[in-house]
């Protein structure tokens, strides 16, 4: 009974694998979004604003810790996918909430393209 369970429990998505490359992606955007507004308001200088430059190294630094974590339980090319892709969604959505940026159907499309891709991926390992 083990062997038949195992055997099609490989077609049963991991969540938790998904779950940690969403968490990943979405602390390197808040990496990505403190480093934006230490350059804009710091103008680069570290002793301007410490504080949001360092908010900005420590989530890269977990972000990219969860990624590694990540590898165990999925090649480095399908995980970085699925890494960027949630990145990419975070900003779409923090742009798309706090800045009030609109999107075209085009970059709808893409976004779609980007999940079927991964979809591909998963289904064809």
């Amino acid at each position: 009974m083990v062997l038949i369970r195992n055997k099609y429990m490989n077609f049963i998505p991991d969540f938790s694998l998904y779950l940690l490359l969403f968490v990943a992606g979405t602390f390197l955007t808040l990496g990505d979004l403190s480093m934006k507004q230490w350059i804009k308001v710091g103008n680069g200088s570290f002793l301007a604003h410490p504080f949001v430059y360092l908010i900005g190294i420590f989530a890269y630094i977990i972000g990219t810790t969860l990624f590694a974590f990540s590898l165990r339980k999925e090649n480095i090319a399908v995980a970085t996918i699925i890494l960027i892709f949630f990145n990419i969604l975070t900003v779409l959505a923090i742009g798309r909430y706090f800045y009030g940026e609109n999107f075209s159907s085009w970059q709808y499309v893409g976004i779609i393209l980007g999940l079927l891709s991964i979809i591909s991926f998963e289904l064809a390992g």
